[in-house]
């Protein structure tokens, strides 16, 4: 039986709904399922590209798919990481900073 190896890259919708890929992945082997071909091994990969002279080489890290079930488990949505907290509170400073600039013009 010939085996196959697809390289699928996330459009701009996947990338914000990453939560729900694993579902989707089980999704998929279902219908493939279905068709009579089985999904052996599913890797996430993460990309760096670098060039030197005439050589471009692209390296990808692959996980397994326990892994990649893993990695996108652990994604914390941007309202929930600390770093969006500090520049919340640092956007409200700045908000309240003009407000005060502003009712201080409105008395001169």
């Amino acid at each position: 039986m010939p085996t196959y190896i697809s390289l699928l890259k996330l459009g701009h919708q996947g990338v914000t709904s990453i939560k729900e890929s694993p579902s989707r992945l089980d999704a998929a082997r279902e219908l493939l399922r279905n068709f009579g071909v089985e999904m052996k091994d599913v890797y996430l990969t993460l990309l760096a590209v670098s060039a030197s002279g005439n050589v471009t080489s692209e390296t990808l890290r692959a996980f397994r798919e326990d892994e990649y079930r893993d990695v996108v488990g652990a994604i914390q949505p941007a309202g929930e990481h600390p770093a969006f907290a500090a520049a919340e509170a640092v956007r409200q400073k700045l908000v309240e900073s003009l407000e005060e600039l502003q009712r201080a013009l409105r008395r001169d």
